[in-house]
């Protein structure tokens, strides 16, 4: 990079230091290396130049921030000696918000998501920063030092003991819930803490005896409650909020096999949650593991790509398991209409895995149409025989359904609607209780 410099690069009178040239791509190589090797440069900025013969053209420059630069990186003498003549006292480095509009309009916005464990990216002129929400973890200092493996006699000698991380108070702890102002239908107005979630971390061994690997069980959080004898599911927003769980029960012959959780929770000693909790403003718009999906797909910006459709839960985590990753379940056998407006602003595609059954078979004919209806190509993934869900296929079995899929234009030809449309529209519900 040094004689690089030293044969294009100037220093001038003021102390810039700046590279030149006629080919834009040179510059952005140069910009990387700087990167790499811990030099600050500016955008690239390009300007118009009257050339031999009076013909117009561009010339571009990258200019270095001089405090990021040692006397040695200069290898003519007259470079080095204005370098060190000139101490510059000040250097704009930082971007600045100028104005920040209000506006009515409401629909879910993410982070930037980098598919890279350090979930860090760069802003325009290199500017780094970072998402702490990729992994989901958050919260107080106390929570950051029990990520990093300290036990809570550590955590009680380094904190003050008036710190707020404390939740008990007067053998009751504090409210875990906090409640949105002005009612948001991707959010629903409350907001369950995260630390609800602790009780419930004991691996379901139901779910591993059938073949689901620990990375998978993991990456969904699900977990088992011991009191209820229940399989549980965090429920999450699209913004990833925790806003519910749904317990599924391990008893055979109790009624209802699902159910969201609300007794269980007000039930709960270590945490408050208020009488008037509820998510029934929400469950309509909750796509199960859309969270993680939807911002995805916006880096990836194919129209190759398409988001995979399952009723429930085990049926999404086992097409993860099988190599699927964009998928996610409706939990229930309906597309909602705020499911279908979640959809078509993720993604041009999507991949119809519902039960072969008729319940399925309804609600994949009630879903494409609600689809196409908002633009959405819609396909459906082809059952090798008479099996009901995908989690009833073995991994090469879900690939090919996949991969095999066919229009849902000729899907609906070759399958007869076991009800009329209107009725389903009439009673159309998800499957929460």
């Amino acid at each position: 990079m040094a004689g690089y410099f030293a044969a294009d690069g100037d220093v001038n009178k003021h102390g810039d230091v700046s590279i030149n040239s006629a080919k834009r791509d040179d510059l952005e190589k140069v910009r990387a290396i700087c990167t790499r090797i811990g030099i600050a440069t500016t955008s690239i900025k390009t300007y118009s130049r009257k050339g031999f013969g009076g013909a117009r053209s561009e010339i571009h420059r990258l200019t270095f921030f001089s405090s990021t630069l040692t006397e040695d990186f200069f290898l003519l003498s007259a470079h080095r000696k204005r370098f060190k003549s000139i101490k510059k006292e000040y250097e704009r480095r930082r971007w600045q918000v100028v104005s920040v509009v209000r506006t009515r309009s409401v629909e879910p916005v993410y982070c930037a998501v980098v598919p890279h464990e350090s979930h860090a990216f760069t802003l325009e002129d290199n500017i780094l920063t970072g998402n702490c929400h990729g992994c989901k973890v958050s919260g107080h200092l106390a929570m950051l030092l029990k990520h990093y493996g300290l036990g809570r006699a550590q955590i009680d000698a380094i904190l003050p003991k008036d710190e707020s991380y404390q939740k008990e108070k007067n053998g009751r702890s504090e409210l875990a819930v906090k409640m949105i102002m002005g009612l948001n239908p991707f959010r629903g107005r409350y907001i369950l803490d995260e630390d609800i979630l602790d009780i419930y971390r004991m691996m379901p061994t139901s779910l591993a005896n059938k073949g689901y690997e620990m990375e998978t069980l993991r990456h969904f959080e699900v977990g088992y409650d011991e009191k209820y004898k229940r399989i549980t599911y965090p429920l999450r927003t699209v913004f990833g909020e925790l806003v519910g769980i749904s317990g599924r029960t391990i008893i055979p012959g109790v009624e209802p096999k699902y159910r969201i959780y609300d007794y269980e929770l007000r039930d709960r000693t270590d945490f408050r949650v208020p009488d008037t909790y509820s998510m029934e403003e929400v469950k309509s718009a909750i796509l199960w593991h859309a969270h993680i999906v939807r911002p995805f797909f916006f880096l990836k910006n194919s129209d190759k790509e398409s988001i995979i459709i399952t009723e429930g839960f085990k049926a999404c985590m086992w097409t993860w398991q099988s190599g699927h990753p964009d998928v996610v379940a409706l939990v229930g056998s309906y597309l909602t209409q705020q499911h279908a407006e979640l959809l078509a602003r993720a993604t041009r595609a999507v991949t119809l895995f519902l039960d072969n059954n008729e319940a399925g078979i309804r609600g994949t004919h009630y879903a494409g149409r609600a689809l196409l209806k908002k633009g959405v190509e819609v396909s459906v993934a082809r059952y090798p025989d008479a099996r009901e869900q995908p989690d009833d296929l073995d991994p090469s079995e879900v690939n090919d359904a996949v991969v095999h899929k066919e229009s849902f234009r000729l899907w609906a030809d070759r399958h007869r609607m076991p009800e009329d449309i209107r009725s389903i529209k009439r009673r159309m519900k998800i499957a929460w209780d």
